[in-house]
């Protein structure tokens, strides 16, 4: 699904100037609504956008997206420059000798509440990611790129509490043969392949940056006190509220990429948790906020309705609209090593079955419910495959027979399965969210898969609960969505790459070798 996702800006007092010099002719503090509340600021826990957007002002990554450039242009953030081996599987990053860590909060971890950042931060950042004990959520990112990376998290996964911490006091002190600290500033990595997109991946939120000390010093933690090398630290958060950053003391300055002076123009930015699209809408509408992610009640309000343009009447007040294209996905999976539905060794008819079976509910699936329930009138095109539209190797990519609702054909497949209008098929759990829209969603995928015959048992909880129960292997069968950081069609094809499965990453445990080859090879 590639979803175009107009933004609103607006500063109606002074709508004729450019926004950023608007914000500075008025007090220097902007306010935005969030759809709801982020998490937290420890990067480990981070699961959904919400928490990056939190994040992002305070915890900094090595690199950053050029967002002057038209295109998805990557450019140093805490690194300052890099050089790369022909084979391009060794770095060498170095470290902006300004960057500097600010702590805010009382007591401070240093007198001064200030240090430099140090390549060892960087090691050990991305350590406590792939720490089996943490159960880092974006360690996926990581998985299988680091040489060493895959055998230290096995090593952490120790049942024995001395060994794991034995193992990464030994990669702190050592490093590991792909993460390696060449000393204060420069920081070497060695990969396990030529990853193309290497500095768009470092750019993504797993990758931040933070002192190991604010994880590790007693009555500290990264969840709700974070320390970042930022423009903006943490102010004040009411958790499920709001959350204020205030700009960072004697920043480095960085030069905006804009080319209109040093960041960061605001002294303060707040957000505020509406929980509706009506209340978020509301509040843009009246001034209080001084952007808006248009979601349905806003498309109505403010776009003519055969177009995505702007009214007239919101134009003329100093709105802008700019449209921009997101690639996101979602997926209906199934548990593949589940005994109901999935694929069993040397058990050839019988796979045959358990894959008709898997096609019938896919048949059942509310494909176009989903689009208007979860988009209504904004504009999107629908993927054709696993591929979102926006990854140049989707138009290739032959379409999936799969995605659209047909419930006689799933009659059909329920009788291909061994069970006729579904004569002796036990309940099938589905797991997803429990917010409004999903539950909608599997409320009709419950009635479309009764009508032919299969019962269909509901699971729904909280959106953080979701993922964890799934690696469980509690659900069989659960939907998957993500918003790709890149147009990298690894991306989402890893999600069924066998060595994977049981992590963070190939959560249906599928396994095919002549899919892994493939993998590999448009992987490299």
């Amino acid at each position: 699904m590639l979803r175009l996702l107009p933004l609103l800006l607006s500063a109606p007092a002074l709508a004729v100037a450019p926004v950023q010099e608007q914000l500075r002719l008025q007090e220097p503090v902007a306010k935005m609504a969030l759809s709801a509340a982020p998490a937290g600021f420890d990067p480990t826990a981070n699961a959904s956008f919400l928490d990056a957007i939190a994040q992002r002002p305070i915890l900094e990554c090595l690199t950053e997206y050029d967002y002057e450039a038209a295109d998805d242009t990557v450019q140093g953030l805490l690194a300052s420059s890099w050089t790369v081996s022909e084979d391009r599987l060794t770095w060498i990053f170095e470290i902006h000798p300004e960057a500097r860590f600010y702590d805010p909060h009382d007591p401070p971890l240093w007198p001064s509440r200030s240090r430099p950042v140090r390549a060892q931060d960087v090691l050990a950042s991305w350590l406590r990611m792939a720490d089996a004990r943490t159960e880092g959520r974006g360690y996926w990112a990581m998985e299988g790129l680091f040489l060493g990376l895959d055998e230290f998290r096995d090593q952490t996964a120790a049942l024995d509490p001395a060994k794991a911490e034995a193992a990464f006091a030994d990669a702190m002190k050592d490093g590991i043969e792909g993460i390696q600290v060449l000393d204060d500033r420069h920081l070497k990595l060695k990969l396990v392949y030529a990853d193309a997109h290497l500095l768009k991946r470092l750019a993504m939120t797993h990758f931040e940056v933070y002192p190991l000390e604010s994880t590790d010093t007693a009555g500290r933690t990264a969840m709700d006190q974070p320390v970042g090398s930022g423009a903006f630290h943490l102010a004040a958060w009411l958790p499920g509220q709001m959350l204020a950053l205030q700009a960072t003391p004697d920043w480095r300055g960085q030069a905006s990429s804009f080319g209109d002076g040093v960041l960061p123009h605001l002294s303060r930015f707040e957000f505020h948790v509406t929980n509706t699209g009506d209340t978020s809408t509301a509040m843009f509408d009246r001034g209080e906020t001084v952007r808006l992610g248009v979601n349905p009640t806003a498309f109505r309000h403010f776009l003519q309705e055969d177009r995505a343009a702007l009214k007239p009447e919101f134009a003329k007040r100093g709105i802008r609209l700019l449209p921009t294209a997101t690639a996101d996905i979602t997926m209906l999976q199934f548990q593949m090593d589940d005994g109901a539905l999935g694929i069993r060794p040397g058990d050839e008819e019988g796979n045959l079955k358990r894959r008709a079976l898997r096609q019938a509910l896919a048949s059942c699936f509310p494909y176009e419910d989903w689009q208007r329930l979860a988009r209504g009138p904004i504009p999107a095109v629908q993927a054709r495959n696993f591929l979102p539209p926006q990854i140049p190797d989707a138009a290739g990519t032959p379409a999936s027979r799969w995605n659209r609702t047909d419930l006689d054909k799933a009659k059909k497949l329920l009788a291909e399965a061994g069970y006729p209008q579904g004569a002796g098929l036990e309940p099938i759990l589905f797991c997803t969210s429990n917010d409004p829209v999903s539950k909608d969603l599997a409320e009709r995928f419950q009635a479309n898969a009764a009508s032919v015959g299969i019962p269909l048992e509901l699971d729904l909880r909280p959106y953080r609960e979701v993922n964890p129960f799934i690696r469980t292997g509690g659900p069989q069968v659960f939907l998957r969505a993500w918003v790709l950081d890149y147009a990298d069609a690894s991306m989402v094809l890893q999600s069924f790459y066998g060595p994977f499965a049981g992590s963070v990453t190939n959560f249906p445990n599928f396994r095919d070798q002549e899919y892994d080859r493939h993998f590999l090879a448009l992987r490299e």
